[in-house]
């Protein structure tokens, strides 16, 4: 499949549909240029009350993405690895 947004979605339905999660999931439509500050400014406008999860990019990039988050704003990020399960 060449669309990786499509693939993304139809990864996260899969998910949804079989795993049945117990979490509030808010999903965001960036382009695929969105940069650190739009992500941080976007996040900065978020009302968190758990951990994000940071799930789409190169793994490197999402760690780092992470780090910023918890840096800049003070609560819970995670770029969690492939398979990696994660309960509250």
């Amino acid at each position: 499949m060449k669309n990786p947004q499509l693939k993304l979605f139809l990864l996260l339905l899969l998910f949804v549909l079989t795993c049945k999660p117990k979490a509030e999931i808010d999903q965001f439509d960036f382009t695929s240029h969105a940069g650190k500050n739009s992500l941080l400014e976007t996040v900065k406008r978020v009302d968190c009350n758990g951990p994000i999860f940071i799930v789409h990019g190169a793994e490197e990039n999402c760690r780092h993405l992470a780090d910023a988050i918890q840096e800049a704003f003070g609560f819970e990020a995670i770029a969690p690895n492939t398979g990696e399960i994660y309960k509250t």
